[in-house]
């Protein structure tokens, strides 16, 4: 059986680790353009309420921004205050575990915290690309995977993989839980979608997507099938139960999102008439920089909608429940005022399931250009911004 699955394995990584080590360094090598060019350029944010002073060498903690700050707060101190839960755990505990390491065995240290926050992202990143790949492969072909993880890597908002967030994480943890359910290995597909369930809230959805893939394949009462649905739902059902025992409310993480982070639930099609008015409208924004990069997410969510329409039909039943839930749970839960389509760009970067259409139709070499060119050109703003500490 072990022989099995490390023939499996090589199979994903073998003759295909070209184009996903390539996607890697590409993207990284954008990200640290625009971080040159955004240090360099760009002054800093003059407000920035989550800034602080994270201790260790200024390389490491150069990339912790906005959230990540959060992230490091948890790793060290635990969730010390109510409005952290709103960041699931699995990014942080595997900071602590892998800062331990790191140290040797003895207390983490701030650059040992600061190298596991970084090092985390790029391992999960090369896991994703993988996963992607093999997904990918089996429809389109080698070539066609290599365009799914070149889009994936260079995404506007794929800088963010780069960066101490849970991003890469759940791409690895999401796209791992259909693949593995696609080659009938429903444990292991059932402890990447708990994986998933605990490191953002979103992860819960793979749960109805792997259940409606095991209806359609008729597979409901295999034993191996009922296990893998059975654990699915435990990493978001555990967490929900550290916060009921720990602070008496389970959903704590949803009511600190409305409360601490300013964000309502708000039906998807008012959410994008919202999104659409601010955007005709650029005084209702705060700064020009919030109207234009609110822009941005909006144009990026019409697309994911656009393609999820395009291609519904070439999807299976899991990658169809999954995108829907997916698209209607980001848009129900917007930020408030001219903020309403900030961070969507991010949640939907991570929706896998949308690079096989757009490899599909970037088989033309002159299209995959020109979509590259401005993809890798937002990226690489994207990542002058974040550097210096505005939200993308």
């Amino acid at each position: 059986m072990h022989r099995r699955m490390l023939q499996r394995f090589r199979s994903i990584t073998g003759a295909d680790r070209a184009p996903i080590a390539l996607s890697f360094l590409l993207s990284r090598s954008a990200f640290l353009l625009g971080a040159t060019l955004g240090s360099l350029i760009i002054p800093e944010a003059i407000a920035e309420p989550a800034r602080v002073d994270l201790g260790g060498p200024v390389v490491l903690s150069a990339l912790w921004r906005w959230d990540a700050v959060h992230y490091h707060t948890i790793a060290v101190d635990g969730y010390a205050w109510p409005g952290l839960t709103a960041f699931f755990p699995v990014f942080p505990l595997l900071i602590r575990a892998v800062g331990w390491l790191l140290a040797l065995g003895q207390t983490p240290s701030s650059w040992s915290v600061l190298a596991a926050g970084i090092l985390i992202p790029q391992l999960a990143t090369l896991a994703g690309l993988a996963a992607v790949f093999a997904l990918v492969r089996e429809r389109l072909g080698r070539e066609g995977a290599t365009r799914a993880v070149v889009l994936a890597a260079l995404f506007p908002f794929a800088f963010i993989y780069v960066t101490p967030h849970t991003e890469a994480l759940f791409l690895a943890f999401s796209a791992g839980a259909f693949l593995l359910a696609r080659r009938d290995r429903w444990v292991g597909a059932g402890l990447c979608a708990a994986l998933a369930g605990a490191s953002r809230p979103v992860g819960v959805l793979i749960v109805p997507a792997l259940l409606a893939e095991a209806l359609a394949r008729r597979q409901l009462l295999d034993p191996r099938v009922i296990t893998g649905l059975a654990l699915a739902p435990l990493g978001f059902l555990g967490y929900a139960g550290y916060l009921w025992w720990q602070f008496g409310d389970p959903l704590l993480f949803a009511e600190v999102q409305r409360t601490e982070w300013r964000r309502e639930l708000l039906f998807p099609l008012q959410t994008i008439y919202r999104g659409v008015r601010y955007a005709l409208h650029p005084s209702w924004s705060e700064t020009p920089g919030i109207w234009a990069r609110g822009i941005v997410h909006l144009v990026v969510v019409i697309g994911a909608i656009v393609v999820t329409i395009l291609w519904w039909r070439r999807w299976s039943v899991a990658e169809r429940v999954y995108v829907a839930l997916t698209l209607v749970t980001v848009l129900w839960t917007p930020f408030g005022g001219g903020w309403t389509m900030h961070g969507m760009g991010r949640y939907l970067a991570v929706l896998f399931p949308l690079y096989e259409p757009l490899a599909a139709w970037t088989a033309a070499r002159r299209v995959l250009s020109a979509v590259l060119g401005l993809w890798v050109s937002l990226f690489v703003l994207f990542s002058a911004l974040y550097i210096q500490w505005y939200a993308a």
